[in-house]
């Protein structure tokens, strides 16, 4: 938009409502969703339409925009700044479940890579369902969101909108990786920094959860005095210094911990069978050891024993694929035709066919990757006689044939 001097303002607009109280554009705010993070607002404007005029404050229940909050993402909570800390409290925001499509997107030229960063950066401040990952190994930036729709929308703003120089990939469903069989896995870790060499060893055990989704770990090792890290549920273990003697400061086990919870968590983020994310995964600690001041260490260690275990497993890895709800209405002369597709391409289960006047309603659940180009073609099928919605529902285990098919045409060698 255009500030009244006729000049194009650079900072994002963020829409806010105030809850309670008053909000002056002059009062610093905090960030309660970014570790309270001071804000303060460059100026605020009352929205009307597509004209925006300037206002000096806003109560309780308006909405107004707000520029200079350049950290603030889409959900957060704001605060002033002089509010007790036992009176912060945070709204509840957005449930974002994990997109199920994805592709590629790369400049051009190394000059356009800094523009397509700002611009997707931008896309995700303001969209918390729109996912930005970059793959070190492939040196390929992935871009994720729940729908075709979603992200040919996101490709048009970055073309159209950001005059972004880069190249689109074609979008493809996002599955998940996962190890049906209880392991264990150990590693050593040496690395030379300078003049000084770092070490570290980490064991971990991975047990299969289905169903549960989004992995977890856990760990429990004992302090020198025999008890356990409080708050900290799993398995005993072992901390062991340079000298080999136990760790008797609590505090520097919930760190050699974290390390290594950090560690695990980003090697579980690349499978080894097509590099989906790997789900439905407990991961249990059994032993870590490290010099002192060596967390980067341990963080590298547990990486790298996830990967070789990973690895390690890889004939034995299922892949997962989404999903979905389907709820089919559909004239009663096409039902045959809806339930043939449904059952015979779409690989659907249908759960119930219910009638209602002149229409039947169909219940059923197929994999998302069946559905591309659904509404098309269910359009084509009834000659615009039917309609359809659908919602995530779980990621659910492809049969062996499905998954040699996926495997060889995702590795190009089918």
């Amino acid at each position: 938009i255009l500030s009244p001097d006729g000049k194009r303002r650079k900072s994002p607009l963020v829409f806010l409502r105030v809850y309670s109280g008053r909000l002056d554009a002059s009062q610093p705010l905090l960030n309660v969703n970014q570790a309270s993070k001071k804000d303060k607002i460059a100026e605020l404007l009352e929205p009307a339409a597509d004209d925006f005029k300037s206002i000096r404050g806003v109560d309780a229940g308006n909405i107004a925009v707000a520029t200079g909050l350049d950290g603030c993402r889409t959900g957060d909570t704001l605060m002033l700044a002089k509010t007790r800390a036992a009176w912060q409290v945070r709204l509840e925001g957005m449930e974002v479940r994990s997109p199920v499509f994805f592709c590629t997107v790369e400049p051009y030229a190394a000059a356009d890579q800094g523009p397509l960063d700002i611009a997707l950066g931008h896309l995700q401040r303001e969209d918390p369902t729109f996912r930005v990952d970059f793959d070190e190994e492939l040196n390929q930036t992935r871009i994720s969101g729940m729908g075709e729709l979603h992200l040919q929308i996101v490709r048009d703003r970055l073309l159209g909108d950001f005059k972004v120089k880069a190249a689109v990939g074609p979008i493809q469903v996002s599955f998940r990786e996962f190890l049906p069989e209880p392991f264990e896995h150990a590693v050593d870790y040496t690395r030379q920094i300078g003049t000084k060499s770092v070490s570290a060893s980490v064991g971990l055990r991975f047990l299969p959860r289905e169903g549960q989704g989004e992995p977890t770990f856990a760990a429990a090792l004992p302090s020198g005095g025999g008890g356990g890290i409080g708050g900290i549920g799993g398995i005993g273990g072992a901390v062991a210094a340079d000298d080999g003697a136990g760790v008797d400061d609590e505090d520097a086990g919930r760190k050699l911990v974290g390390a290594v919870r950090a560690g695990v968590l980003s090697g579980l983020t690349r499978g080894a069978l097509l590099g989906f994310p790997v789900s439905d995964v407990h991961v249990e600690l059994t032993h870590v050891a490290a010099g002192r001041a060596a967390l980067t260490a341990v963080t590298a260690a547990a990486t790298r024993c996830v990967a070789e275990a990973l690895r390690s497993h890889e004939r034995t890895t299922k892949l997962l694929e989404p999903m979905m709800e389907l709820e089919i209405t559909s004239n009663k002369e096409c039902l045959g035709a809806v339930l043939g597709d449904l059952t015979g391409l779409r690989r659907a289960a249908v759960s119930e066919v219910q009638a209602r006047d002149t229409d039947a309603i169909v219940s059923a659940v197929a994999p998302l990757s069946a559905l591309v180009g659904y509404s098309s073609a269910l359009r084509t099928l009834t000659s615009g006689g039917a309609d359809f919605s659908m919602r995530f529902s779980q990621y659910g285990a492809m049969t062996a044939q499905e998954q040699k098919l996926t495997v060889e045409r995702m590795r190009g060698s089918g």
